[in-house]
């Protein structure tokens, strides 16, 4: 089965930076990244500091300052809301290339908490810099609202699943979406590229452990997907869409 991760520690960085040919090589590599922010990270020069951390370490907290936004140089990142219980969920799982903590648009203090999944490098993006951008361009002004408008149009969705759909079909869909930004087709279906740990899997469809670890055996047992116990998660994508569907049952 998968292993469970301790709490995050507190947030340890390294400062580092790329050279020219690396960091247009990433920049040519990553579609997710818009021309906005092309913009903003290669200007003047085509190097511009970074940070780095390591699995579990925190990039911002609950409660922090919000003056910038991040790009996703390398890695995956989580974005987790916690209850007033200490109940943890994951919002959002960001990987290479992608933007987060836009929402501090929204207020001057951190609403949610971002966290390193593996070994994770970001840059950051002053918020007076965006804003400078934005006013500079239509183009980036509109590509950055479309890009909003996307993520709280998901938002809206993952709440309609929290209210509607039961926990099988909230897994499923969790597996799908983990399987288009962070899966590759191997023969024997979606293999994950990241270790998701079956807590992970349970903050994603606020449920708890033992209960995803009970719908994960059965899903397991009749096809949907396998594992094994220090190995990755591999999706039959087919059959998992046939679930979301309702064309297909998951026995109880």
């Amino acid at each position: 089965m998968f292993s469970q991760k301790s709490a995050a520690p507190d947030s340890i960085g390294q400062n580092l930076s790329k050279p020219e040919d690396c960091l247009a090589r990433e920049l040519g590599g990553c579609p997710a990244l818009s021309s906005l922010f092309q913009s903003i990270l290669g200007e003047p020069p085509l190097t511009r500091a970074s940070r780095a951390y390591e699995a579990d370490h925190i990039i911002y907290n609950l409660g922090d300052p919000a003056h910038s936004i991040f790009y996703l140089r390398s890695g995956f990142v989580k974005v987790t809301a916690l209850s007033e219980d200490g109940k943890e969920i994951i919002l959002n799982v960001h990987k290479q290339g992608e933007v987060f903590g836009e929402t501090c648009l929204c207020s001057g203090e951190r609403g949610e908490m971002a966290v390193a999944m593996e070994s994770t490098e970001v840059v950051e993006i002053k918020i007076d810099d965006l804003i400078q951008h934005l006013q500079e361009s239509r183009d980036a002004m509109y590509g950055f609202l479309v890009a909003f408008c996307q993520r709280l149009g998901r938002a809206y969705q993952t709440i309609c699943e929290f209210s509607f759909d039961n926990l099988s079909k909230r897994l499923a869909k969790v597996l799908l979406r983990l399987a288009n930004e962070m899966g590759r087709e191997t023969g024997a279906g979606i293999e994950l590229t990241h270790y998701i740990t079956q807590e992970e899997l349970a903050q994603m469809v606020s449920a708890r452990r033992e209960v995803v670890s009970s719908a994960l055996g059965r899903l397991r047992q009749q096809g949907f997907i396998d594992y094994t116990r220090k190995g990755r998660l591999t999706i039959n994508r087919k059959a998992v869409e046939a679930l979301v569907e309702g064309t297909m049952q998951l026995t109880e």
